[in-house]
């Protein structure tokens, strides 16, 4: 017969056996804070956040309001019927259903953004007042990028009155020396070459390096000397990485990526440029159908 001490030495070894056995979940205080507060003027009744996480959708009595996570900003208001109580975010990010349990309606809305890029300071083709801005960011290493130049020319051509074509830089990462080059496009265009080393660089894109680019400038006539000092001029990297960021902020995730007037284009045939910007000059002209060509 066991001893009352054997006993009890085998029953603390089973217990500390079992407490290391199972899984022990400590307590932990959670710590938060207030990051954003909205003032919606009215009252919410029901949110949906977009699937890609840029957007949250607030509807309040006849309105959406839409929230920019990226701007941390409310970024637009849209009219609904004051009677739909309900919103749901549809797979895509550009669309949502707004409906109404008292008037057992649904709505399917599509969204078509239209951002606010900054072009200040950016290299530009056309009128500066051109009732159409087109944007493109640019990446000196991509080939996609390369392949679109000639339909870009050919749109500043067929528009030289209503057209504004403007440059930012987006290089991207895999491409090496891609910040490099759009360093030495703005380097050219302190002395008036930007568009010249621009369409260089695009045709030379396979081959680009320091020498190559040297070749390029001297090429073009540059002032040698400024432009190796314009090339290492902090305020050229800083407007380069302004571009990127006024990038991102857009939704820029690749290159080349354009928008018409701040919205995404994707239709990238000459019949659809056409189609686009025409258009846009109807909501300028809404009786005339008609470019100035």
């Amino acid at each position: 017969m066991l001893k009352k001490s054997s006993i009890f030495i085998a029953c603390a070894f089973l217990a500390v056996a079992a407490w290391i056995s199972f899984p022990h979940f400590a307590r932990a205080d959670v710590e938060w804070k207030v990051v954003k507060d909205l003032d919606l003027k009215k009252t919410p009744l029901d949110i949906a956040p977009s699937l890609d996480g840029k957007w949250l959708y607030i509807l309040t009595p006849g309105e959406v309001v839409i929230y920019s996570f990226v701007e941390g900003a409310i970024t637009d208001r849209i009219s609904v019927d004051k009677d739909f109580d309900r919103i749901v975010s549809l797979p895509r990010p550009d669309s949502l259903v707004v409906s109404s349990s008292k008037k057992k309606a649904l709505q399917v809305v599509l969204l078509e953004r239209a951002y606010k890029i900054d072009v200040a300071g950016s290299p530009f083709k056309g009128p500066e007042g051109s009732p159409v801005t087109i944007v493109v960011f640019d990446d000196y290493q991509c080939p996609y990028c390369a392949g679109l130049e000639p339909l870009l020319r050919q749109v500043s051509e067929s528009f030289p009155k209503d057209v504004k074509l403007v440059i930012k830089h987006f290089p991207l990462a895999m491409h090496s020396y891609a910040k490099k080059a759009a360093a030495a496009a703005i380097a050219a265009g302190k002395q008036g070459k930007f568009w010249e080393m621009h369409e260089k660089l695009f045709a030379n894109q396979k081959d680009l390096s320091d020498a190559k680019v040297e070749a390029i400038a001297a090429e073009l006539g540059l002032n040698m000397d400024q432009f190796d000092k314009d090339l290492k001029d902090p305020s050229v990297a800083s407007f380069i990485d302004k571009d990127t960021n006024d990038g991102v902020r857009a939704g820029v995730q690749g290159t080349p990526t354009v928008f018409i007037n701040g919205k995404p284009f994707n239709q990238r045939s000459p019949e659809g440029f056409r189609q686009a910007i025409e258009a846009e000059l109807k909501k300028v002209h809404p009786q005339s159908s008609q470019n100035s060509r």
